[in-house]
């Protein structure tokens, strides 16, 4: 992991910390430890060649799995970077939210991607409040 420490995350855009914080008391700081995020996965035939990687924080990574990257980095665009320090447990229900709706609409063969993206934001508010109910 070069000199990328200084580069936000390819998804969220939020700095990354060193691999040193992977062992971090703070989960937090663990999740923005910089990672090594492979555009095709290797579960899916990609290689470790250089124009296969890119850097990603921890959440991110882990977030993204296997999933399609065009699918994960139009997910990037439209939560990840309005939501930066959202909790992952958040996230990933939007996440499922926002690749649920896109595969409704691949399904039924229409473009209404804006749709999926305000489903995805909707279900993420929603859970943000009720976090916020009980944790009161």
């Amino acid at each position: 992991l070069k000199s990328t420490v200084n580069e936000p995350c390819h998804y969220c855009k939020r700095p990354m910390l060193p691999p040193s914080y992977m062992n971090h008391e703070n989960p937090l700081l663990r999740q923005q430890t910089i990672s090594e995020e492979h555009i095709i996965p290797r579960s899916k035939g990609g290689t470790n060649d250089s124009h296969n990687i890119t850097y990603a924080c921890a959440r991110c990574n882990s977030m993204r799995g296997s999933l399609n990257y065009e699918v994960f980095l139009l997910f990037s665009r439209h939560v990840l970077q309005n939501y930066p320090n959202e909790t992952t447990i958040l996230l990933r229900s939007s996440l499922l939210q926002f690749v649920t709706s896109l595969a409704e609409i691949a399904i039924k063969n229409k473009k209404e991607s804006n749709r999926a993206i305000s489903l995805a934001l909707l279900k993420l508010k929603d859970d943000q409040n009720k976090l916020r109910g009980i944790y009161k």
